[in-house]
């Protein structure tokens, strides 16, 4: 397929307000389970595909692909919040689309990491709704600084907290407190373990 819509030999497939509508219909038939959890893989895989098929269909491709951000930070700890600063700083309007974060360290016995959480993200990030932690350490560091941080997360009026391990049920009330505007929250097999060595 050519970049406008084109088969090689030149003949029109569909217009590009056609597939644009068929690549909409791709996110808005998993409304419900994306309420439960982020991108479904199937539908992840096909937004992908659909955003490397050809050039016309890139654009709405991506902008559904940035509604729902995913932070894996079970390998690289930090540098993958570095490597996802990089993405969302890019001078592009996606990000002004995002509505969820998910920040997973598939290990809830990694390294503490999602502590960096408010640094840098509300900033750049400040239209998300829906906030979803899991499979990690969140420690959090003495002083107000992280909660200060977190209370820039004004937009966000859904938390789901699961797997997650704490320090003290003190921090997970200064985590839920800190947000301001905070409507729906779940907690699903937290963890409470001494503070990291």
């Amino acid at each position: 397929m050519a970049n406008d819509g084109r088969i090689s030999g030149g003949a029109r497939l569909l217009p590009t307000e056609v597939c644009e509508k068929i690549i909409d219909n791709v996110m808005e038939e998993n409304a419900y389970r994306l309420r439960m959890r982020m991108w479904p893989d199937d539908v992840f895989k096909t937004l992908q595909a659909c955003a490397l098929t050809c050039h016309a269909w890139t654009p709405r491709s991506q902008l559904h692909l940035f509604r729902f951000l995913t932070i894996d930070c079970s390998q690289q700890g930090r540098q993958r919040f570095v490597e996802f600063y990089d993405l969302v700083e890019r001078p592009n309007a996606l990000r002004e689309h995002t509505e969820a974060l998910l920040i997973a360290a598939n290990n809830p016995n990694s390294t503490p990491v999602m502590h960096v959480l408010p640094i840098q993200i509300p900033r750049l990030l400040h239209r998300i709704y829906r906030l979803k932690l899991i499979d990690g350490v969140l420690y959090l560091p003495n002083g107000h600084l992280f909660q200060l941080g977190m209370r820039q997360f004004r937009t966000v009026h859904e938390l789901m907290l699961g797997a997650v391990t704490f320090h003290s049920v003190h921090d997970l009330r200064r985590v839920v407190g800190a947000l301001p505007n905070l409507r729906y929250l779940v907690l699903l097999w937290l963890l409470w373990k001494e503070p990291w060595p």
